[in-house]
């Protein structure tokens, strides 16, 4: 951010506040320090200066919302609701891990689905609703691996992944699973000796390469 200096010269004028990037690196920006750190800088520095009559903060949440904190907000109307991923997943007729991704922003809600997440879990506005229905910019933050769950389901399919491969190319040929016409649950079962098991089931489109001719 650039403040002219307050010279005789620049005395009264209105002080430019706005950086000389992009409008994509503005929005990387906002995504990075998130638009309540952003806007509270705006005022620091002098948003007086700019326009009395303008409501900063209103219109930068008007032209992104921060990912983390949309996430934040989908997760406490979902907690605050009292509902489980399951219980969900099944009053919508979807995977349950892929009711998580809605609330994650990491799949777009579709309209025959919204009236009813909408009912299921009261506390989501208009706003976030209107978020959650553009097409998400999915993405995640390399730092995740660190997590232990997710560092374990990354080793097994790292362990496993050659062995998998040579029994699909088997059954299917060359090819890989699709993981866009791709459906993941997440369940709960008892072992033989009483004890609890997670059963993960991926269940992809197979997608053949093709020879590639001209």
């Amino acid at each position: 951010l650039t403040r002219p200096p307050n010279t005789n010269k620049n005395k009264g004028k209105p002080r430019n506040l706005w950086p000389s990037f992009n409008w994509h690196e503005f929005c990387f920006c906002l995504d990075y320090v998130g638009v309540d750190l952003f806007t509270s800088t705006i005022n620091h520095l002098g948003q007086s200066q700019i326009n009395h009559s303008i409501p900063l903060g209103g219109i930068l949440r008007r032209i992104v919302m921060n990912k983390k904190e949309l996430v934040n907000k989908l997760l406490a109307a979902r907690m605050d609701s009292g509902k489980s991923y399951d219980e969900l997943g099944e009053a919508l007729g979807l995977c349950n891990v892929y009711v998580a991704q809605l609330l994650h922003a990491q799949a777009q809600l579709k309209p025959e689905s919204e009236k009813k997440l909408v009912q299921l879990i009261p506390g989501l506005s208009e706003d976030l609703v209107a978020e959650m229905r553009k097409c998400p910019m999915r993405s995640y933050d390399p730092t995740i691996i660190q997590e232990p769950n997710i560092y374990r389901m990354t080793e097994v399919c790292l362990h496993y992944g050659e062995s998998i491969k040579e029994v699909m190319n088997e059954k299917f040929g060359d090819g890989i699973m699709s993981a866009i016409d791709f459906k993941i649950t997440v369940d709960k079962i008892k072992g033989d000796k009483g004890e609890d098991r997670m059963v993960v089931t991926m269940n992809g489109k197979f997608l053949p390469h093709i020879e590639q001719a001209k």
